[in-house]
């Protein structure tokens, strides 16, 4: 079944998941990747920036 989430941090996701449960724990982990990946194009920027 599909499942619309949301959370302040990430809006919306909308999951296949077999509960409510499993939707947000999946909703979570989603947010959670996009959150450490967008932290790594920073970081990356940074060091760049210090390095000129």
């Amino acid at each position: 079944m599909k499942y619309v989430t949301y959370s302040r941090e990430c809006g919306f996701n909308i999951v296949e998941a077999k509960d409510e449960q499993e939707a947000e724990m999946l909703s979570d982990s989603i947010c959670l990747n996009n959150i450490n990946e967008f932290d790594e194009v920073i970081l990356k920027r940074i060091k760049e920036l210090l390095k000129a």
